[in-house]
């Protein structure tokens, strides 16, 4: 049996007083929990050949508030074959108080280093 060594990763939360962090995953159905420090931003994780995981990351203030990521899906294969590209996402940049707009601003690209 093919096992892969998978680095979870993610862009922590932008809140300032975040006291504790888990990391949820789902592996053919059987959930383990890890709770790890705020700082941490990846966790590693071996997953079998042909299975299918899931991982969610729960970001808890001083207050005793929480948000929860998105879920990250995705399916292992036989581990034979090449492997695709990774590291699709998005992440927050700020957030704009408007009170009055009403409309979805409009999407400005963000220029990349070094392209002009």
């Amino acid at each position: 049996m093919l096992i892969g060594k998978f680095r979870l990763f993610w862009s922590k939360s932008v809140t300032p007083n975040i006291v504790s962090v888990t990391v949820d995953s789902v592996v053919n159905g059987v959930t383990a929990h890890a709770v790890v420090s705020p700082d941490v931003e990846e966790y590693v994780v071996d997953i079998a050949a042909n299975s299918n995981a899931a991982f969610t990351v729960t970001s808890t203030n001083a207050d005793g508030l929480s948000s929860v990521s998105a879920v990250h899906s995705f399916v292992v294969d036989s581990l034979e074959n090449p492997q695709p590209a990774t590291g699709l996402g998005h992440s927050l940049l700020s957030v704009i108080d408007t009170e009055a707009t009403t409309t979805q601003p409009p999407i400005s690209p963000v220029p990349k280093p070094g392209v002009k």
